[in-house]
């Protein structure tokens, strides 16, 4: 479980950093929107993992 919410903060910290790239100029609004996509995917299994993690235990 510690690992799914360290994932999870990671994550938030990526989008932090998209953020940054894209007001610096060094990715344009189509990438930047485009990893907010994956991003939001990403994210949503993150959630459903740690709300539910009797269904991934081994």
């Amino acid at each position: 479980m510690y690992k799914l919410n360290d994932s999870e903060t990671e994550a938030d910290e990526t989008m932090y950093w998209l953020d940054v790239s894209y007001d610096c100029k060094y990715i344009d609004k189509k990438t930047r929107d485009s990893l907010y996509d994956q991003y939001d995917h990403i994210i949503a299994m993150l959630v459903k993992m740690i709300n539910n993690p009797e269904k991934w235990k081994l």
